[in-house]
């Protein structure tokens, strides 16, 4: 009979000992309280834009070809010189002065005096640097941003600077590529002397801007399987959800429409880890929160 009695002292022990266990782990796995920060609903401006990518061309390029067997007699400019229009570039045999159609720098001359031509054969390129241009593609869905004067502002990224530009053309014709009918689109841009040509550059076009707007930083903004949006607002101990209608974003700050006020607080919850089990989302810091 004692070592019955032990027997179920040992058993009775051990599951005294196992639920004090289990009740400790759910208190740790539980957050105790509400982790995060509060925001501030300000006021401030939000614009987007359309963008549009490319790369930086000269307007203005003088290739000059041979149109006949002929010989040159003399050069008049060497590689790297500046010339105006009308200013003589060489001189054939037969006494003919060849004059630059443009103002430009002689980037290269293929040929060498009294070297004997053949018809089309290349001579001399003039190409004028302080006149360039950004050629784009535009896609059927954003043409009605781009039109000729349209003013766009470009950044060149590898000089980390910014310039303005003036659309001069866009193709009448589009060209389809991938599912999408693009439209070769230039745009006009001086050359402040940093710029080179083949530069990679970025157009871009005011889309939609607000002013003196209610507005959260995305990562305050909450959205449903639905889709629909709200902003979680600490209450007491708890949390509770408000409906908010959402305006523009540039992806970093949005605009709040209604549903909050510019000076009310939204609280944006952090995530939450313990030695037992995956980070806590927003549902598991609300249920901490009421616990």
């Amino acid at each position: 009979m004692k070592r019955k009695n032990k027997g179920i002292k040992w058993v009775l022990g051990i599951a005294v000992i196992a639920a004090i266990t289990i009740l400790v782990l759910s208190k740790i796995r539980t957050p105790r309280q509400i982790a995060g920060d509060e925001v501030e609903v300000k006021a401030g401006d939000i614009s987007t834009y359309y963008s549009f990518s490319g790369s930086i061309e000269a307007k203005n390029r003088q290739t000059i070809f041979s149109d006949q067997a002929m010989r040159i007699k003399e050069f008049e400019v060497k590689k790297g010189d500046i010339v105006k229009k009308d200013d003589v570039l060489y001189r054939t045999s037969n006494g003919v002065n060849i004059k630059s159609e443009i103002d430009g720098e002689v980037l290269d001359i293929f040929v060498e005096e009294d070297e004997q031509l053949i018809p089309g054969a290349k001579i001399a390129e003039i190409v004028d640097y302080k006149d360039l241009q950004l050629k784009v593609k535009v896609d059927e869905y954003d043409l009605n941003a781009i039109k000729k004067d349209t003013k766009v502002n470009i950044t060149i990224h590898a000089l980390n600077k910014d310039f303005e530009g003036t659309v001069t053309d866009v193709a009448k014709e589009g060209v389809y590529m991938n599912g999408v009918t693009f439209f070769n689109t230039t745009i006009s841009i001086k050359n402040d002397g940093d710029i080179r040509v083949g530069m990679s550059a970025e157009a871009k076009v005011l889309n939609e801007s607000v002013n003196n707007a209610a507005i959260l930083p995305m990562t305050a903004i909450r959205f449903r399987d639905d889709n629909s949006s709200y902003v979680s607002r600490k209450k007491d101990e708890t949390m509770e959800d408000v409906d908010i209608q959402l305006g523009i974003t540039d992806g970093v700050n949005v605009e709040v429409k209604s549903g909050i006020n510019i000076g009310d607080k939204v609280f944006v919850a952090k995530k939450v880890t313990n030695d037992f089990g995956p980070p806590g989302g927003i549902r598991a810091m609300r249920s901490g929160g009421d616990n």
